[in-house]
C-alpha cells in the first residue's frame, strides 16, 4: 500500500463524514464555497509530507496562499487590501529556491 493512497483515502473518509454529520444536523451547515482553499491546504500538505525536498517549498507556498484565501473568505482580511502578500510569497519562494540551489551546488 502506498502512502499517497493511504492519505487520499483518509481525506475522502474525513470529508464524507463531515458532510454526513452536516446533513444529519449534528454540525452546522458546511459552506463549500467558503472552504475551497482547503483543497490547496491538502495539496500543500501532501507536498510537505512527500519524501524529498523537491516539493517542500511549493507546499509551503500553497499553504500560505490558502491561508490568505481562507482569511478573506472568513472576513479576517480583505483580499483587496492584502494583495501585496502574494508578492511577498512569490519573493519568498524565489529566495527559498535560490538558497536551496546554492546549498545543493556547494561542494564540501
Amino acid at each position: 500500500m502506498r502512502n499517497k493512497d493511504l492519505f487520499s483515502g483518509a481525506v475522502l473518509v474525513a470529508v464524507g463524514l463531515l458532510f454526513l454529520a452536516s446533513n444529519l444536523g449534528t454540525l452546522p451547515e458546511i459552506n463549500v464555497a467558503r472552504l475551497w482553499p482547503l483543497i490547496l491546504v491538502a495539496i500543500g500538505a501532501g507536498k510537505l509530507l512527500s519524501p524529498g525536498e523537491d516539493g517542500r517549498w511549493g507546499g509551503v507556498t500553497l499553504l500560505l496562499i490558502a491561508g490568505i484565501f481562507l482569511a478573506h473568505n472568513y472576513r479576517v482580511m480583505v483580499l483587496h487590501d492584502s494583495w501585496p502578500l502574494f508578492v511577498v510569497i512569490a519573493g519568498l519562494s524565489i529566495l527559498a529556491r535560490s538558497v536551496r540551489g546554492v546549498t545543493k551546488g556547494a561542494k564540501p
